[in-house]
């Protein structure tokens, strides 16, 4: 059985709201339904809530909360979850990839 989401770390205020419905979401997950092209119910709470915790300060943590808080459902924090997902697996490959072409260059470089 996965580790439960730590209790909410946010004083009573707009981040502790967005992060209640976090650990409302994973109460739920094993009833709720998988959605096509989203994370699974359990790794979509764990990913806002990461994202909640971890955000920088301010700016980043706001615009993570507005998101978060325009969800009206588990299915819209679901899809919101699957977009941030997608979003850095993209920039996660576009790294992956500019780096094994260094690597192929620098490869080609010394074995010539």
């Amino acid at each position: 059985m996965p580790t439960s989401l730590p209790p909410n770390p946010f004083p009573s205020s707009v981040f502790h709201a967005a992060y209640q419905l976090f650990l409302a979401l994973e109460a739920e997950a094993s009833d709720s339904e998988v959605l096509q092209r989203c994370p699974a119910p359990i790794v979509c709470a764990r990913l806002l809530s990461h994202l909640l915790r971890l955000a920088p300060a301010r700016n980043g943590q706001g615009q993570v909360q507005r998101e978060i808080a325009s969800a009206v459902d588990n299915v819209e924090l679901m899809k919101l979850a699957g977009n941030y997902l997608n979003h850095f697996a993209r920039a996660r490959t576009s790294q992956l990839i500019h780096y094994l072409g260094s690597i192929h260059l620098t490869c080609r470089f010394v074995h010539s």
